[in-house]
């Protein structure tokens, strides 16, 4: 009987970094011509709903607040961007959520009782402003100027 031929010891594992691409950062001006975004989307989706069919209905106090808020969150939004503040990106998140809301809720305040296909368009750019607000989030500069 032979020995058992002798294997050598593996190799220790050696850590090896991996070089991480750099975030691309907007420019300051490209964040400045973003502040029109939330505002025209909000705009294209109150445009192309249709006039509610009877007179205008009267809307519930939780509609009201809802709208009151979005339409706050809007314009912080529009004006963060425009003003480049970090806290921008927040908001543009917040209007996001505000015009979901207004969205999947218009049909229970009574104001239509059908929906079309104003309305996916209405989801659809509500959900691309809170999705751009996430991106905006990761893309947005580092050293923003203090004026």
């Amino acid at each position: 009987m032979s020995p058992a031929p002798v294997q050598a010891p593996p190799e220790p594992a050696v850590m090896v970094a991996t070089a991480r691409r750099p975030r691309r950062v907007l420019s300051v001006q490209a964040v400045r011509l973003l502040a029109v975004v939330p505002a025209l989307a909000y705009a294209t989706c109150v445009a192309i709903q249709p006039v509610p069919s009877g007179p205008p209905p009267v809307l519930p106090w939780w509609y009201a607040a809802v709208d009151l808020a979005s339409l706050a969150a809007l314009f912080l939004a529009c004006l963060g961007l425009g003003r480049v503040r970090r806290w921008a990106p927040m908001a543009v998140i917040v209007n996001g959520v505000g015009m979901i809301a207004e969205t999947i809720t218009c049909p229970a305040s009574g104001h239509h009782h059908t929906l079309g296909w104003w309305w996916y368009v209405q989801l659809t750019l509500s959900v691309a402003v809170l999705l751009g607000g996430l991106a905006l989030q990761r893309a947005f500069p580092r050293q923003v100027p203090l004026s």
